[in-house]
Protein backbone atom coordinates (compact mmCIF):
# COMPACT_ATOMS: atom_id res chain seq x y z
CA UNK A 1 0.00 0.00 0.00
CA UNK A 2 2.76 2.41 0.97
CA UNK A 3 4.50 1.66 -2.34
CA UNK A 4 1.35 2.54 -4.29
CA UNK A 5 1.08 5.90 -2.55
CA UNK A 6 4.77 6.61 -3.21
CA UNK A 7 4.34 5.62 -6.85
CA UNK A 8 1.32 7.88 -7.30
CA UNK A 9 3.13 10.80 -5.70
CA UNK A 10 6.16 10.17 -7.91
CA UNK A 11 4.02 10.06 -11.06
CA UNK A 12 2.33 13.29 -10.07
CA UNK A 13 5.62 15.04 -9.43
CA UNK A 14 7.16 13.58 -12.58
CA UNK A 15 4.34 14.94 -14.71
CA UNK A 16 5.05 18.40 -13.34
CA UNK A 17 8.70 18.26 -14.35
CA UNK A 18 8.23 16.89 -17.87
CA UNK A 19 7.49 20.23 -19.46
CA UNK A 20 4.02 19.03 -20.46
CA UNK A 21 1.16 21.28 -19.57
CA UNK A 22 -0.45 19.87 -16.45
CA UNK A 23 -4.01 20.95 -15.96
CA UNK A 24 -4.56 22.66 -12.63
CA UNK A 25 -7.62 20.47 -12.00
CA UNK A 26 -5.59 17.31 -12.64
CA UNK A 27 -2.97 18.38 -10.14
CA UNK A 28 -5.55 19.41 -7.57
CA UNK A 29 -7.46 16.15 -8.10
CA UNK A 30 -4.22 14.22 -7.64
CA UNK A 31 -3.43 16.02 -4.38
CA UNK A 32 -6.95 15.58 -3.00
CA UNK A 33 -7.22 11.92 -4.03
CA UNK A 34 -3.80 10.99 -2.64
CA UNK A 35 -5.26 10.75 0.85
CA UNK A 36 -7.99 8.40 -0.46
CA UNK A 37 -5.47 6.03 -2.00
CA UNK A 38 -3.72 5.41 1.31
CA UNK A 39 -6.73 3.34 2.44
CA UNK A 40 -8.54 2.63 -0.84
CA UNK A 41 -5.65 1.83 -3.18
CA UNK A 42 -5.13 -1.40 -5.11
CA UNK A 43 -3.86 -3.27 -2.08
CA UNK A 44 -7.03 -2.68 -0.01
CA UNK A 45 -7.95 -5.73 2.00
CA UNK A 46 -11.16 -6.78 0.26
CA UNK A 47 -12.53 -8.61 3.28
CA UNK A 48 -11.95 -5.71 5.66
CA UNK A 49 -14.72 -3.45 4.35
CA UNK A 50 -12.33 -1.00 2.65
CA UNK A 51 -13.01 -1.21 -1.08
CA UNK A 52 -10.38 -0.43 -3.69
CA UNK A 53 -11.65 2.59 -5.65
CA UNK A 54 -8.82 3.35 -8.06
CA UNK A 55 -10.17 3.01 -11.58
CA UNK A 56 -13.83 2.97 -10.50
CA UNK A 57 -16.45 5.01 -12.34
CA UNK A 58 -16.30 8.73 -11.46
CA UNK A 59 -20.06 8.96 -10.93
CA UNK A 60 -19.94 6.03 -8.50
CA UNK A 61 -17.16 7.67 -6.47
CA UNK A 62 -18.78 11.12 -6.47
CA UNK A 63 -22.17 9.72 -5.48
CA UNK A 64 -20.63 7.71 -2.66
CA UNK A 65 -18.76 10.73 -1.29
CA UNK A 66 -21.84 12.96 -1.51
CA UNK A 67 -23.96 10.30 0.22
CA UNK A 68 -21.40 9.95 3.00
CA UNK A 69 -21.29 13.72 3.36
CA UNK A 70 -25.08 14.06 3.61
CA UNK A 71 -25.44 11.11 5.97
CA UNK A 72 -27.47 9.09 3.46
CA UNK A 73 -24.69 6.49 3.52
CA UNK A 74 -23.48 5.57 7.01
CA UNK A 75 -19.86 4.98 7.93
CA UNK A 76 -17.68 5.60 10.94
CA UNK A 77 -14.87 7.37 9.07
CA UNK A 78 -16.07 8.31 5.60
CA UNK A 79 -18.86 10.60 6.83
CA UNK A 80 -16.30 12.67 8.71
CA UNK A 81 -13.86 12.80 5.81
CA UNK A 82 -16.45 13.55 3.12
CA UNK A 83 -17.74 16.57 5.04
CA UNK A 84 -14.39 18.21 4.40
CA UNK A 85 -14.93 18.40 0.62
CA UNK A 86 -17.22 20.67 -1.37
CA UNK A 87 -18.94 19.51 -4.58
CA UNK A 88 -16.13 20.76 -6.83
CA UNK A 89 -13.50 18.90 -4.79
CA UNK A 90 -15.61 15.72 -4.80
CA UNK A 91 -15.79 15.89 -8.61
CA UNK A 92 -12.00 16.42 -8.86
CA UNK A 93 -11.32 13.45 -6.58
CA UNK A 94 -13.75 11.23 -8.48
CA UNK A 95 -12.35 12.23 -11.87
CA UNK A 96 -8.75 11.62 -10.84
CA UNK A 97 -9.47 8.24 -9.23
CA UNK A 98 -11.56 7.14 -12.22
CA UNK A 99 -8.86 7.88 -14.79
CA UNK A 100 -6.08 6.32 -12.71
CA UNK A 101 -5.26 2.79 -13.81
CA UNK A 102 -5.90 -0.01 -11.38
CA UNK A 103 -4.21 -3.38 -11.29
CA UNK A 104 -7.40 -4.96 -9.96
CA UNK A 105 -9.64 -6.92 -12.30
CA UNK A 106 -13.25 -6.16 -11.41
CA UNK A 107 -16.10 -8.61 -12.02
Amino acid sequence: MHNLVQCLLFIGLLSIGTGKAVQADDLRGFVLASSCVSCHGDASPNGAGIPAIVGRDAAFIADALKNFRSGARVSTIMQRLARGYDDAEVELIAAWLAKTQSTIVRP
